[in-house]
């Protein structure tokens, strides 16, 4: 126990359980800011990463946008987003004046069941040229890791119960899912759908009385936090960490 306390994962979690709601959603999150600012700082320039993003033309819309949010809040700058978009400008721009060049020398095609001629042929297999034949990099970076912290969160599991693992977080349909999956030990699956189902249960308690409390026979009586509190965490369950 002593060496499990000791090591990096656990104060990981330890840090994740201070925050509410699903613990591997807010992992991810932390992760996520991690490896932007890393690559903000440090990967900028570096030619694997590069590639990668070459070939996954930028990131995702969440994690491109992300990034540009980080570098104009921290450096007050748009320098290093504006060295990797300058490059695929430049790229698209060369592919889409190739197309071009086979767009204007039309050549008549058998399509259709009816096999009548175009007066175009449209070159789809240059098509592909444009399509990601990769995955966003800040994706691909935290996908990697959040599988390998709910890997380390199922054998820890018991340790966190009495470490900061408690009755505000319960893990969004996502991550459950993942974890269950992932369990390889019926003792451990076990341990958490008992723990998940006690939270899932007292939170479609409290949302029943948030839901009574609108009626007009019940909306003079007192309402607490956890009650008033309680569609939107459910929401979360179904849909994960609000990260706007």
């Amino acid at each position: 126990m002593d060496n499990i306390k000791g090591g990096l994962s656990y104060i990981s979690w330890i840090k994740f359980l201070r925050e509410p709601g699903c613990p591997l959603c807010t992992a991810r999150q932390h992760l996520t800011r991690s490896y932007i600012e890393t690559f903000l700082h440090e990967y900028i320039n570096d030619l694997n990463v590069r590639a990668k993003i070459d070939q996954s033309r930028g990131f995702c819309n969440e994690h491109a946008w992300q990034i540009q949010k980080m570098e104009e809040n921290v450096y007050h700058d748009g320098m290093k987003n504006g060295i990797i978009y300058e490059y695929l400008i430049a790229q698209l721009i060369r592919e889409l004046e190739t197309y071009r060049q086979r767009v204007e020398q039309p050549q008549p095609i058998k399509t259709s069941i009816f096999r009548r001629n175009t007066q175009t042929k449209i070159y789809v297999e240059m098509l592909r040229i444009f399509e990601k034949n990769g995955k966003c990099p800040v994706c691909e970076h935290v996908d990697l890791l959040e599988g390998i912290y709910a890997d380390e969160f199922l054998r820890m599991i018991r340790i966190l119960k009495e470490n900061g693992f408690d009755k505000k977080h319960i893990f969004c349909l996502k991550h459950l899912l993942m974890l269950l999956r992932q369990s390889e030990n019926p003792e451990d699956t076990k341990y958490l759908l008992d723990d998940q189902l006690s939270k899932l249960n007292n939170l479609h308690h409290q949302l029943k009385y948030y839901l009574k409390h609108h009626s007009y026979l019940h909306k003079h009586e007192p309402i607490g936090e956890e009650e008033a509190t309680s569609w939107i965490r459910a929401v979360a369950i179904f849909a994960g960490h609000n990260d706007s």
